[in-house]
């Protein structure tokens, strides 16, 4: 497209050009082929986006931006500290500890299991590690020392 055409072709497709322009853009494109077919195309666009183009402004239906508020609040994700304040969770928490805290606290009164409900032959912990060690001398038992001298024959390998 040629400067004569570029400098005021806004102008000349709107139809406020004055008229010793616009005459001169006519003389133009008359001899011009490439810039009257880039104009005429233009044209064309002109009216095309003018057909898309609303004829008035569009207004919402009345409560339409609380209900769009009301569907985001709806589906947002609580955060944990939302979920702590909410009544029933809140409820059943505070009777979640209080059962824990009573039945801790009945077992610490109750000292934990009864010496009954150990099995024969049991001793605590601190009674095994408070005793002296016992080590059979060699020749308190005769038998015994035989059966110990045998099983490390028998097991005995090279």
């Amino acid at each position: 497209m040629h400067q004569p055409i570029k400098d005021s072709l806004e102008e000349y497709l709107s139809g406020m050009v004055d008229t010793a322009t616009e005459k001169a853009i006519e003389e133009h494109l008359a001899s011009c082929e490439h810039c009257r077919q880039a104009v005429a195309a233009m044209r064309g666009q002109s009216k095309l986006l003018k057909v898309l183009c609303a004829g008035e402004e569009a207004d919402a239906a009345p409560g339409f931006y609380a209900r769009v508020m009301d569907r985001i609040e709806a589906g947002r994700i609580p955060s944990i500290w939302e979920l702590l304040l909410e009544p029933v969770f809140c409820r059943r928490l505070s009777y979640a500890a209080l059962s824990m805290i009573l039945i801790l606290g009945t077992l610490i009164v109750a000292g934990g299991a009864s010496d009954t409900a150990r099995p024969a032959g049991y001793s605590a912990p601190e009674t095994i590690m408070a005793a002296e060690p016992v080590s059979p001398y060699i020749g308190d038992d005769i038998e015994h020392d035989r059966e110990v001298v045998l099983v490390n024959l028998a097991t005995y390998r090279d």
